[in-house]
């Protein structure tokens, strides 16, 4: 057994009573509580237990490369934070008897600092990056009881369990988090006979002035972190919002950026008066109503100006003692814009719904059958086709028509504003909810009718709570807990396919039952063009900007009843709109349509006589690709269908398009 220098331990009385109290405990289990704490007589054990060989001078492991990079990698925001004080320890103590050394919380060394006379030392205890000083691995030391009892440890010569370190005398601190989280460990470690409670208060101090500049980085981040929620939360918001102090503008979101028509540079830090110029002048406003709450004010924008609502809250600390100021700037054009689209009333009746053929009138018959029952509706139809306008007429025609008529369309409202758009909510059932609650639109349209445009996009959890409304006739508001009684008709529409919604798991299958009482699906215009006709006359009389009395010629309709429509009716108008504009006030001409209708015309079927008549101007196979390009057109594009239809091949097709034919 190799013992230290006697000559040393006879000049250091501690270091030779340490040996005595090892060696009679590795030969003979024997404590000396004494000499040895408890805690280094519980690691001491807890070595033996492992069958850990005391005497073995097998050097700690040493973990893989990648292991090491990713260990690394994942203290990289900590070792930043502690390398200017391993710097720091490494200047203070003698560079060629020291080495400091930065740990991970698992004991695992992650980086040292040391001479290059020093690191030969180091290498025979594998004291360097990589080296796991857990106690499982590498016996009783100053690392792994660091981290155990999260305290300052120097433990040195014997009594570290294994001989291996007899040489050695080492100071470490743990670096914690506030909860108490060890994120590191930080020591200096040198010869044994250099062991001095100075080293370890270092230490110990160094790693305190870690932990304090860790919790300020903290800090830090999670300010920068709030502040980014914040002006996120800020710039959703469509209202104009400035956060002022002291009359210094020190936060604004980008809805009053627009409205003033400046970069944020130029607004935050800048004086309040000097940035914001309204009619009446806002410190009047202010100086008049020190609690300003939506008071009408003219808002001055860089090329234009704003009527807006603005309001005036002040900030308060935990003392509510006030501290900062918000202003808000809310549009009147957009109040009024929201007010029109809620409490639009039903202005259609069946009398708007123009067309004889077969089809429309079949589906019109049906929405006068529902509208003289309560029944809940479902109508579909692509874009264009009037859903809502047959869904006004069944409101109007039923016993609700003096009720609310309520249209909501489902695929613009974001999925979090449903619950409270749709059922309202209590008095401060949220942060930012109304002092005084609000109702929501199911509650608004009670005692009528209640439309849900692109109920297809309605969410799966809101499609659960509208089919509790419809079974139980009651709904809950937003931090409620009393049920209130509605009686409201649900109407329903999409342009979608609700059965392989279903299928596909994306639409309930009980509320789909539901809402399918009466069913009316609207036909395309390509399906009803002896219509086209009777729609264009009463778009031209029931459009206020047109000429009423204008003619179509024979040749105009021609291409208007040949064109597939796939926009429908609301293209229709748009059309018919354009072609009176461009007209020559008295008759509307193929000259006057657009391009779009009448190469579809020329490539229109019923026109192969033209082309016969035109085999001297323009070849018969010129002809026959525009043929082509009419079915491929009336097909919406598809190849497969329009080579079906023409009996030849898809390649057959892509020649005549291409030119090739």
């Amino acid at each position: 057994m190799e013992l230290l220098n006697p000559y040393l331990y006879a000049a250091d009385v501690k270091l030779l009573s340490y040996e005595n109290a090892w060696i009679q405990y590795v030969k003979h289990g024997e404590i000396m509580e004494n000499v040895i704490s408890p805690t280094i007589y519980d690691s001491w054990r807890r070595c033996a237990a492992l069958k850990m060989d005391p005497f073995s001078k097998e050097k700690p492991p040493v973990v893989s490369d990648k292991n090491l990079r990713e260990r690394l990698r994942k203290n990289q925001y900590i070792l930043n934070i502690v390398q200017p004080f391993m710097t720091l320890l490494f200047d203070i103590v003698n560079k060629d008897e020291f080495v400091v050394i930065f740990s991970d919380p698992e004991g695992v060394i992650l980086k040292t600092l040391c001479s290059e006379r020093m690191e030969i030392s180091c290498r025979k205890t594998n004291t360097c990056p990589g080296s796991d000083r857990s106690e499982q691995k590498a016996g009783t030391n100053s690392i792994s009881m660091a981290i155990m009892r999260k305290q300052s440890v120097q433990l040195a010569g014997c009594q570290h369990y294994r001989q291996l370190f007899h040489h050695w005398a080492c100071s470490s601190s743990p670096v914690c988090t506030q909860e108490g989280e060890v994120l590191c460990v930080l020591s200096i470690a040198g010869k044994y006979e250099l062991a001095n409670e100075h080293t370890l208060g270092m230490v110990h101090l160094a790693a305190k002035a870690v932990e304090k500049q860790y919790y300020i980085d903290q800090i830090n981040r999670d300010f920068k972190k709030r502040n980014n929620q914040l002006s996120t939360l800020l710039s959703m918001i469509p209202d104009g919002i400035l956060y002022i102090e002291e009359s210094r503008i020190l936060q604004a979101n980008n809805a009053i950026l627009e409205l003033l028509g400046k970069g944020e540079d130029e607004v935050i830090g800048r004086n309040l008066y000097e940035v914001i110029n309204t009619r009446p002048p806002l410190g009047n406003v202010l100086d008049r109503n020190p609690e300003l709450k939506d008071s009408q004010i003219i808002l001055m924008g860089a090329d234009r100006s704003y009527k807006c609502l603005v309001s005036y809250e002040k900030v308060r600390n935990e003392s509510e003692i006030p501290f900062g100021q918000v202003l808000k700037f809310t549009q009147l054009q957009t109040i009024e814009r929201m007010a029109s689209k809620i409490h639009s009333a039903a202005k259609y009746s069946f009398s708007n719904l123009i067309g004889e053929s077969p089809v429309f009138k079949e589906s019109v018959l049906i929405a006068k059958k529902a509208a003289g029952f309560d029944s809940r509706v479902i109508i579909t139809g692509e874009s264009g086709t009037g859903k809502e306008m047959f869904a006004q007429a069944i409101h109007n025609d039923s016993s609700r028509q003096n009720g609310p008529f309520l249209p909501v369309d489902c695929g613009a409202i974001p999925h979090e504003l449903f619950e409270s758009e749709l059922f309202g909510y209590e008095k401060g059932a949220f942060t930012g909810a109304s002092k005084e609650g609000k109702a929501g639109l199911i509650e608004k349209a009670s005692g009528g009718t209640i439309f849900l445009d692109e109920i297809g996009n309605l969410p799966l959890d809101m499609q659960v709570k509208l089919l509790r409304v419809l079974q139980e006739g009651c709904i809950f508001r937003v931090g409620g807990r009393e049920p209130l009684p509605v009686d409201v008709r649900v109407i329903a529409a999409t342009n979608a396919n609700l059965k392989e919604a279903v299928d596909a798991g994306t639409f309930r299958e009980d509320l789909y039952y539901r809402l399918n009482v009466f069913h009316i699906q609207l036909p395309p215009l390509r399906e009803r063009k002896e219509d086209i006709p009777l729609l264009i006359r009463h778009i031209i009389k029931t459009t206020d900007s047109l000429n009423s009395n204008i003619q179509i010629a024979p040749e105009a309709m021609d291409i208007f009843q040949s064109y597939h429509w796939p926009g429908n009716v609301r293209q229709l108008s748009n059309a018919v709109e354009r072609a009176v504009i461009m007209s020559d006030g008295h008759t509307i001409r193929p000259q006057d349509l657009s391009r779009e209708l009448v190469e579809a015309y020329e490539s229109h079927p019923s026109q192969i006589e033209r082309f016969e008549f035109r085999i001297g101007e323009e070849t018969l196979d010129a002809a026959t690709r525009k043929y082509v390009r009419f079915i491929l057109d009336r097909n919406g594009g598809n190849i497969s269908k329009t080579a079906r239809q023409l009996n030849v091949s898809r390649s057959t097709v892509y020649s005549y398009l291409s030119g090739k034919k």
